[in-house]
């Protein structure tokens, strides 16, 4: 194995259930804070998560700033965004601090690298 699969875990999160969202977040503490180079990748319905204006206070809005403040990379799926983060009126609403847009092809560029990926 080279040394990119050993150093390297990303974390796939796509699920909607905050249980599921909540163990993935902290697996992916724990491993940034073990030294590990972790990569957070939101998709599918845990999307929602990470809409600024669907986002509350909670113990999942608590991970996503512990993990920004902790430089873990955190990515959503931008068609998960156009999909999920919107207002009433159908207008795309902004993501959480320390969020950002991504396509599928750097989750998936991660992987064929080496990456480790643990999907959610």
């Amino acid at each position: 194995m080279d040394k990119a699969s050993t150093d390297c875990l990303q974390v796939l999160v796509s699920s909607s259930e905050e249980e599921r969202v909540l163990f993935g977040l902290n697996l992916a503490l724990v491993a940034a804070s073990s030294g590990i180079s972790v990569t957070v990748f939101f998709a599918l319905g845990s999307a929602r998560w990470v809409c600024a204006e669907h986002a509350s206070a909670g113990p999942v809005v608590d991970l996503i700033q512990q993990l920004a403040e902790s430089e873990v990379p955190l990515h959503c799926c931008s068609t998960c965004v156009h999909e999920h983060c919107h207002d009433g009126d159908g207008l795309e609403v902004p993501l959480v601090d320390g969020v950002r847009r991504s396509g599928l092809a750097s989750m998936l560029k991660r992987s064929v690298d080496g990456c480790e990926t643990i999907t959610i």
